[in-house]
């Protein structure tokens, strides 16, 4: 059975768990990231890059080395390769498409379609691009603008004699 390394590592890490070993997402994140450094080819990598980022104290060691050897033993680490899927493609929708256009989706079956608004798209433009109109609208959200920074509380209990803040 040929597996992919994915596969390899995911079930090595699910049997430490089933092993005992306390092994969060942080540390099997960490030992994928060093996995895809070290690489597969050689088994002593392989074993120094997961016992030095999935086991946290000597204990660990014992049951870490146990199920290294019942995992990797029946396994040449030639017969273990990486997938070769093609990343998803992510399309973007245009932003000056009107509502009636089509896209040309020759090779994709379904479109999914989402229409920003127009302060939403003012929002993403050049400030240098605009229109006239566009300026205006842009004037007036800003005129509208009304922030409230937060307030704290102060150890201060009299007001100041001078300034405005105390």
């Amino acid at each position: 059975m040929a597996w992919t390394a994915e596969e390899c590592l995911l079930g090595f890490t699910h049997a430490l768990r089933s092993a005992g070993l306390l092994i969060t997402q942080d540390r099997e994140l960490m030992f994928f990231r060093s996995m895809a450094l070290v690489g597969m080819s050689d088994r002593k990598s392989v074993y120094w890059a997961g016992r030095a980022t999935l086991t946290c104290s000597p204990a660990d060691r014992d049951p870490y080395d146990q199920v290294f050897e019942q995992w990797f033993s029946g396994t040449a680490m030639d017969t273990i390769s990486r997938s070769q899927k093609p990343p998803p493609t992510v399309v973007q929708a245009s932003l000056d498409e009107a509502e009636g256009g089509h896209a040309e989706s020759s090779e994709r079956e379904e479109v999914i379609r989402a229409l920003a608004s127009e302060r939403e798209v003012l929002r993403q433009r050049d400030i240098a691009s605009l229109t006239a109109n566009e300026r205006a609208a842009l004037r007036h959200q800003f005129a509208v603008l009304r922030p409230t920074p937060p307030t704290r509380r102060s150890r201060r209990h009299t007001r100041s004699r001078r300034g405005l803040i105390d």
